[in-house]
């Protein structure tokens, strides 16, 4: 998976997933309300919003809510 910016493209690894947003592993600093997006291999993109940061963990939530089939593909 991948976390796409304004300011570039890293990469990044899903923790935990919902309809509402996800815990990500990733290392680079990025801004409270901040707008990303996340993409991953054979899935549309998720338009998200940063809500809070650890060293290593990001935890965004997501501008639309995710229906269960796009659950279900993330989740794969």
């Amino acid at each position: 998976m991948t976390l796409h910016s304004k300011c570039g493209t890293y990469k990044a690894s899903l923790v935990d997933l919902s309809v509402g947003g996800a815990k990500i592993e990733s290392e680079q600093p990025l801004p409270p309300l901040y707008e990303i997006q996340l993409r991953g291999w054979a899935s549309a993109p998720i338009t998200s919003r940063v809500a809070w940061q650890t060293s290593t963990q990001i935890g965004v939530i997501f501008v639309r809510k995710l229906s269960i089939s796009e659950l279900l593909t993330w989740s794969a």
